[in-house]
């Protein structure tokens, strides 16, 4: 015959809302194995600590004579149970993966947007130095002062060589 031994977590050393304080059975076994290090606990299930394979879910101890309430989540160490529990929770977070991907995805195309936008001013930008540019070396040939000539050519070349490093 098997006994159980009664496993307490405290609680956190913060008062308020969020404070649990959760008691479980464990089979003799299973305390025997984690006292000497061949099973460690994580959260409510207890596993190899070589192989972090799991072994047994921990469930809660129940006083006796205390109502059994149909909020009060237990789970058998059997092997289907702990299978269909590893499905869901891998279902769960695919959801979660999912809708991370989704976020992040709506985020790249803010981005994608935004870019396009600083594109085209760009591209604006170019264009009007560049139209600039001819405009003053096409003014530039009917001066008639040589000096008004030269200063009206060297501003076209100033705008083209701003147009060439955009």
């Amino acid at each position: 015959m098997k006994t159980e031994n009664a496993m307490t977590t405290p609680a956190p050393s913060q008062p308020g809302p969020s404070s649990i304080d959760v008691s479980a059975r464990i089979p003799q076994d299973l305390a025997e194995g984690l006292a000497k290090g061949l099973y460690e606990r994580v959260g409510g299930a207890i596993g190899e600590a070589a192989t972090q394979k799991i072994v047994a879910w921990l469930r809660e101890a129940v006083e006796s004579g205390a109502p059994l309430s149909a909020d009060m989540l237990t789970l058998a160490v059997d092997p289907i149970t702990a299978a269909t529990l590893n499905l869901a929770l891998t279902g769960m977070g695919f959801a979660v993966v999912m809708k991370r991907l989704d976020t992040i995805q709506g985020q790249l195309r803010e981005m994608q947007q935004m870019l396009e936008t600083i594109d085209y001013k760009i591209d604006l930008s170019f264009y009007a130095n560049f139209r600039a540019a001819l405009d003053l070396a096409t003014n530039s040939f009917g001066v008639a002062n040589p000096e008004a000539r030269r200063v009206s050519l060297l501003q076209a070349i100033d705008r083209f060589l701003v147009a060439e490093h955009h």
